[in-house]
């Protein structure tokens, strides 16, 4: 009877131990599934966007971030945003030409990656912003109009540039206007090389340009009025 008794509570703790593992890998499972669910439903989402006859608007305005005034951009940025898939970009963004340059046209690359970056809103248009992440580590930033009432793409603008490869890097800084229908583009372009020189072991030369640009949004049209570059040059040593 003694044996009995001292073996009962080691039973209940055997199934007090079972019960909170089977608990753990319980939920453990569930929020996996949540995590896929998640992910299959915006991929779900996307895809029908890419079968849409009308430009699929909605699906921007829910994916993409509300615009701010300002953005600081030294860093490639596309990591945590909604990604567009190729079917999408080739069905409404591909070969659009851009205001950048008179025979320039927005092209689809099936080695980069496209996201959705930010919009506003205004009364009888849509101003939005995808990411072009290209394999050579750059982000390019292309700002589209949407005309609400035609539901149509009326202009598409190449604004920003960020990322580096072989000595070369660019940041910018973008700040629009309250009304977010003009913006400045500060532009730092960096260029280092090595002096082959005995004098200036283990240095380096550095060239910087900084580039102001200006865009105004107008809707059907975006007008593009780049200032003067102003460049320096300095000698850094290790």
């Amino acid at each position: 009877m003694k044996q009995k008794m001292k073996s009962a509570p080691l039973a209940f703790l055997k199934i007090l131990i079972f019960f909170n593992i089977s608990l753990f890998l319980g939920c453990n499972s569930s929020g996996e599934k949540n995590q896929l669910s998640t992910f299959a439903s915006k991929r779900s989402e996307n895809e029908k966007a890419s079968k849409k006859q009308s430009f699929p608007i909605d699906f921007i305005l829910k994916y993409a971030r509300k615009r701010k005034v300002k953005y600081e951009m030294k860093e490639l940025t596309s990591g945590d945003l909604q990604q567009i898939t190729p079917a999408f970009f080739q069905r409404y963004l591909d070969n659009h030409p851009l205001s950048n340059g008179k025979k320039e046209k927005l092209k689809f690359d099936k080695y980069s990656r496209y996201f959705l970056f930010d919009y506003v809103k205004r009364k009888d248009y849509v101003f939005f912003t995808i990411i072009y992440s290209n394999e050579d580590g750059y982000d390019a930033y292309y700002h589209f109009t949407y005309d609400l009432k035609n539901d149509q793409l009326t202009d598409v603008t190449r604004i920003a540039i960020v990322g580096g490869d072989g000595g070369y890097s660019q940041h910018e800084t973008l700040s629009y206007s309250h009304a977010f229908t003009r913006l400045k583009v500060k532009t730092k372009e960096m260029y280092d090389e090595f002096l082959d020189d005995e004098r200036y072991q283990n240095c380096f030369s550095r060239t910087t340009n900084l580039i102001d640009t200006k865009f105004h949004f107008q809707g059907a049209h975006t007008s593009i009025h780049k200032e003067n570059t102003k460049t320096s040059y300095d000698t850094i040593c290790e």
